[in-house]
């Protein structure tokens, strides 16, 4: 089976969005590329996490075109995923889910705000997109003109989009954005929040780089980033 890797890995963690309760239904989707063949393994649309298999997986081009025959319709957002990929060389995984506090903060119209530093996974803080209709190139247009070199994104009164070098980093990224969110919201209901610094951040991203343990044989820091 192509990709068949690839393909294991966007049932597993599609899986987990759920679990984690970061989308509901069919709602979100989730890819991997594969850098040397220039394919993407792309949850299909409207199967249940739940019940999708390997072989449900889609692969394709970031052109839109089908190695295989025998697929499955591909993410209604496939053209979001595509332009992502174009427009980061750095990324080797999108999460795209409908969390209930990202997605609370995104119907407000502003950033994610640096409330707490655990933003950092993503940056210094969480740009909003303008609102555009769902699986349209006018929402991939969107999302790639307003992230940056940010690591997640607020899509207005959608979601939210997580990116990392693997399935594992931007789904990090997505469980602590709503986390970040979540907080965001709590402490807006009782005052005005006090933001971090750049600086702060700044910091906060260099620590995480030697944070958990060090692996020897790579020189780098195994972690997820996903406790203080």
């Amino acid at each position: 089976m192509l990709l068949e890797e690839k393909r294991e890995l966007v049932v597993r963690y599609g899986r987990m969005i759920q679990e984690e309760k970061l989308t509901t239904g069919t709602g979100g989707n989730l890819s991997v590329l594969e850098p040397s063949s220039g394919l993407m393994a792309i949850s299909p649309s409207g199967i249940g996490y739940e019940k999708i298999v390997p072989k449900d997986v889609v692969i394709m081009s970031l052109d839109g075109v089908f190695p295989e025959e025998d697929h499955r319709e591909p993410s209604s957002e496939w053209q979001l995923h595509s332009a992502l990929y174009r427009h980061r060389p750095d990324v080797g995984a999108i999460v795209h889910c409908h969390s209930d506090y990202a997605t609370a903060v995104s119907c407000l119209g502003i950033d994610l705000p640096p409330v707490n530093y655990m933003i950092a996974v993503a940056g210094d803080k969480v740009p909003l997109t303008p609102f555009a209709v769902y699986g349209t190139s006018d929402l991939a247009q969107s999302v790639v003109n307003s992230i940056g070199d940010s690591d997640a994104a607020l899509m207005a009164n959608h979601g939210q989009i997580a990116l990392g070098k693997t399935i594992k980093a931007a789904f990090t990224v997505a469980l602590n954005v709503e986390y970040v969110a979540r907080l965001f919201i709590l402490a807006k209901g009782a005052g005005d929040p006090v933001l971090l610094s750049r600086a702060d951040i700044l910091e906060t991203r260099k620590r995480f780089k030697s944070y958990g343990q060090i692996r020897k044989d790579r020189g780098e820091g195994d972690h997820d980033a996903s406790v203080g």
